[in-house]
């Protein structure tokens, strides 16, 4: 259900459809109109946070999938002892849950001195009033993103005073996801080589490859093939991303904490 179809060819057994609209006998219709026989269904609709092994004293809420009160996706304000390890998603979830468990042991250990009660909740219905300025829904709160995520990598990164995410592991993640979105059947085929100086080296097959020539071309493919089966809304989506930017850097430039 995505506003167009992922760019990426698929293996001939794997098609992408709009989601179902009703169910047959044998199969079912999909949003496009077209419709397939089914043995069996896998339901991969995400999940919704619960948490029904903690008393209510404890003062953990769940609203349309926000986790409350939580300073920094991480500490209950209430009793800050209490963490929540790997609450944020749409990341490159081991990476960002160490720089969480690095944060949260610095505040057992007395290294990083949390602001009072009273503050960090501010903190939090301060920063969901930003994402609900910036046109976002509750439900996706904790989705951070490309980059959301590194910034908040950066910033606990910079409240422990420990180094953040290398150089060399950002450029890593944003040519993976580039490939899984362009050349899903291929992208983990490929290796990936760290110098000295924390450039990376592309490698498929042993052979180096040229990333930036390459990736250009297969995005260029990709794009023409998705323009000519789809343009119209291709043309929509990237009206509405252009529209989104626009509003989000407006939203920044006239945000006020209060």
């Amino acid at each position: 259900n995505h506003p167009v179809p992922i760019p990426s060819e698929f293996p001939d057994n794997v098609r992408q459809v709009r989601g179902v609209v009703s169910a047959l006998e044998n199969g079912f219709v999909f949003g496009d109109g077209s419709s397939a026989e089914a043995d069996a269904i896998l339901y991969c609709t995400g999940y919704l946070f619960a948490f029904p092994f903690l008393s209510e004293e404890c003062g953990i809420t769940v609203e349309d999938n926000v986790v409350k009160p939580l300073y920094k996706h991480i500490i209950n304000t209430k009793y800050t002892s209490m963490a929540f390890i790997g609450i944020p998603f749409r990341v490159c979830n081991f990476p960002l849950f160490d720089f969480q468990v690095q944060y949260y042991m610095a505040v057992l250990r007395g290294e990083v001195t949390l602001p009072s009660h009273e503050e960090m909740d501010a903190a939090m219905s301060s920063e969901l009033h930003q994402h609900h300025r910036l046109g976002y829904e509750d439900r996706h709160f904790h989705r951070l993103g490309l980059e959301r995520q590194m910034n908040y990598i950066n910033e606990l990164s910079a409240l422990v005073g420990i180094p953040s995410l290398r150089a060399s592991n950002q450029t890593i993640v944003k040519i993976v996801l580039l490939r899984l979105l362009f050349s899903y059947s291929v992208f983990k085929n490929y290796q990936y080589r760290v110098g000295s100086d924390e450039s990376v080296t592309e490698l498929l097959e042993g052979r180096v490859v040229n990333t930036s020539k390459d990736l250009g071309w297969l995005v260029t493919v990709q794009m023409a093939r998705l323009l000519y089966r789809d343009f119209f809304g291709v043309v929509n989506f990237v009206c509405g991303m252009l529209f989104s930017k626009i509003r989000s850097f407006l939203a920044k430039c006239f945000f006020r904490s209060d």
